[in-house]
């Protein structure tokens, strides 16, 4: 895709707005194709233009979700699953309950397991850890009908966890740093921040305490963890797209086609892919049908077009703070 300087300028100006409305504590903006990030802006307190944003360290969220996706769909390329495998195949003593017996690797990444999940707090009140959180699930009443439905669940994604650690010998975040952030080039992309002076304080975060926020990096939220930087996406984002750099064609069309599913009731049907989503959004109006995407609960989206070579990135810092904000960023490179 063609930007040109005075788009970009439109578009981070509309970023700033946010900032200056106090809707976001902060936001930075970065666009780029395969070969270049070609503008990057970030806006700090009181909507000041600040350089310094694109070095910082910034709590994804469920963005944090396509880094499992990918991570999965390199499995899947190498033959060492199927999205169609059972759980039970990998975890066989999830078998506790027959129901449970139904429960894909894809309809994690679909929402459509029909297992009911605490939230994260919840869970680390329980005092589960990164080797058994996993577990959390197995005791859980039945909600819906496995693939009968889409009812969006984070937690289930430690299911995933427990799957790359049988398969391959390492938790996730090893896992993914080997096959997914160092072959991207994204050093500052972890479960944790890797350099806590960078990182950005998450306004309103569900955890309170610097012990809770510790423990929930512990855990390695495959659906919900990762801290990574603008500039760390945009590298992500370029390899993903980039055909053959992470997976053979093929398994890159599968990982990205959309899995039809009741959403929530039978009038609206989901567009969740196996890891990312493609369900039209009401601030991105002019939002193609080549594209895809996750957003985050702290204000962030990645969106990724390869039939317009286009990268986009927007992040912030408020938890809760809803992605309106991004598409609608977004939906000014498309007018």
């Amino acid at each position: 895709m063609d930007i040109s300087e005075k788009l970009f300028a439109r578009a981070a100006e509309h970023t700033r707005s946010f900032v200056l409305g106090g809707n976001l504590p902060s936001a930075v903006l970065a666009v780029g194709n395969r070969q270049d990030l070609q503008y990057c802006q970030g806006f700090g307190k009181d909507g000041a233009e600040d350089d310094s944003l694109d070095r910082k360290i910034f709590l994804l969220a469920s963005i944090t979700k396509t880094f499992a996706g990918v991570g999965v769909a390199r499995l899947v390329d190498r033959g060492m699953l199927d999205y169609e495998d059972r759980i039970v195949k990998y975890i066989p003593e999830f078998a506790n309950r027959d129901w449970h017996k139904k429960i894909t690797v894809g309809s994690v990444m679909t929402h459509s397991t029909g297992l009911a999940t605490p939230d994260f707090a919840t869970m680390l009140e329980m005092g589960y850890g990164v080797a058994d959180s996993y577990k959390c699930v197995f005791d859980t009443e039945m909600v819906y009908e496995p693939g009968a439905r889409m009812a969006y669940s984070t937690y289930t994604y430690q299911l995933l966890n427990e799957i790359v650690f049988r398969l391959t010998g390492m938790r996730m975040g090893k896992y993914l740093r080997e096959e997914v952030f160092e072959p991207c080039g994204m050093p500052d992309t972890a479960f944790y921040p890797v350099d806590k002076a960078r990182a950005m304080p998450v306004v309103d975060m569900f955890v309170k305490t610097q012990e809770a926020v510790d423990k929930f990096a512990e855990l390695e939220a495959s659906g919900a963890g990762c801290w990574s930087t603008v500039r760390d996406l945009y590298n992500y984002g370029k390899t993903v797209l980039t055909p053959g750099k992470l997976m053979q064609p093929e398994t890159f069309e599968k990982m990205i086609r959309p899995q039809p599913l009741p959403r929530f009731n039978e009038e609206g049907f989901s567009r969740r892919t196996w890891g990312w989503n493609r369900e039209p959004q009401a601030a991105f109006p002019l939002m193609p049908k080549s594209g895809f995407y996750h957003g985050g609960a702290t204000g962030g989206v990645l969106w990724l077009d390869p039939a317009r070579d286009f990268v986009f990135v927007f992040l912030s810092n408020r938890w809760s703070a809803g992605n309106d904000q991004a598409f609608s960023t977004l939906n000014m490179f498309y007018e």
